[in-house]
């Protein structure tokens, strides 16, 4: 299977200078805001070799099982990453993490340096945590959810690092060259932040969202776009699910992906040649299929329809005790009785909902299973 691992092998000895930034080297960059980096990083610059090391040695497998289950391979991309020529002076800085059940945010975000004054900002997408998901749900219904806030907050954090003001003895000041990404939701939150910060514009070289989805109708009628629309890339696997939900400013950029379904969510079933994607033409008949199921059983439904309904859902979830993906195999019988009761409370509309939506997890989650147990 030929990946972004297989891509850090064959080009991974050749410097940016030799070979410039590519978009497989953003979705790397853009998969390294997954990675937990509590321990190894604060706002002081960190090697990327460095961290990973450390990260390593830090964890066991046990570790690394429960926290990526939802992208088993961000492991070896680990341990392969300080052995990269192309990345040795790369550093990771600015690193931010938050999980607030009360406030039902789940964010991530880092500042990846890999050039004299040019910068990735790459932003987490949904990971192992039900929180995010829940969050996702959100931007079905709601114009803004927090992290969307949360993620230009932390674009102006950074000013003070990206903005340099001109000294007397220069002649000119340093100006950053910024690169913006994200993986999933990490991929609509990069287009937030770099959309609703002006004054970076001229700044910013590309915005990567990979796979994530796009926003409501309201959004694009704020904010003028036009200022960044031709510096924006959205990238989606050919049988995508989530990177085809709300709007899109800019079409997109279809992938041949491995295996099917929900399995291509996760960017290591992406095929790479040399340093580029290999590209499709158009979406397979199983990804229109399951768009149009989705926009049958909810996306038709009133903003307030499907708020309900994704908070009995969650409802149902929190009863359960389910906060990880890792939470459902360790499921008993007694809460899913707990779950049945909520069900019996449904209105025949949200029953309908329901079981359909769960007929679609299953359908799609079958592959998935199998393919965790695989590797």
């Amino acid at each position: 299977m030929d990946n972004i691992l297989t891509y850090l092998k064959w080009r991974g000895d050749l410097s940016f200078e030799e070979k410039p930034f590519n978009e497989v080297d953003s979705l790397i960059f853009a998969l390294i805001s997954y990675i937990e980096w509590d321990n190894e990083i604060k706002k002081e610059g960190v090697l990327l070799k460095e961290a990973c090391l450390t990260y390593f040695n830090n964890h066991d497998q046990k570790y690394f099982k429960q926290h990526y289950i939802f992208s088993p391979m961000i492991v070896d991309l680990i341990q392969l990453l300080p052995s990269i020529s192309r990345y040795q002076n790369v550093k990771l800085s600015h690193y931010k993490s938050i999980n607030d059940k009360e406030k039902g945010v789940q964010f991530g975000a880092i500042c990846i340096e890999f050039s004299k004054n040019t910068y990735y900002i790459s932003y987490r997408g949904t990971d192992a945590y039900i929180l995010g998901w829940k969050e996702d749900f959100e931007m079905l219904h709601s114009d803004v959810i927090l992290a969307q806030t949360y993620a230009s907050c932390y674009l102006q954090e950074l000013k003070d690092k990206l903005i340099s003001s001109k000294k007397w003895w220069q002649f000119k000041k340093n100006v950053s060259h910024i690169y913006i990404g994200g993986h999933s939701k990490g991929g609509n939150l990069a287009m937030y932040a770099a959309i609703t910060n002006k004054e970076y514009v001229n700044m910013i070289e590309g915005v990567y969202n990979f796979d994530g989805p796009g926003f409501r109708e309201n959004f694009y009628k704020k904010y003028l776009i036009h200022l960044i629309q031709d510096k924006l890339h959205h990238y989606m696997p050919e049988s995508s699910i989530f990177g085809r939900l709300l709007t899109h400013p800019i079409s997109p950029i279809i992938i041949k992906g491995y295996s099917s379904g929900l399995v291509q969510h996760d960017a290591f079933y992406w095929c790479v040649t040399h340093d580029h994607f290999i590209y499709r033409d158009v979406l397979n008949k199983e990804s229109d299929q399951i768009q149009y199921y989705f926009d049958k059983i909810l996306l038709s439904k009133s903003d307030e329809e499907i708020k309900i309904f994704g908070n009995t859902v969650f409802k149902i979830l929190k009863d359960m005790h389910v906060e990880t993906l890792n939470d459902f195999t360790e499921i008993g019988f007694r809460r899913w009785l707990l779950a049945i009761k909520e069900v019996r409370m449904m209105s025949k509309e949200e029953y309908r909902m329901f079981y359909e939506l769960l007929k679609l997890i299953f359908s799609q989650s079958k592959v998935l299973i199998f393919e965790r147990l695989r590797h």
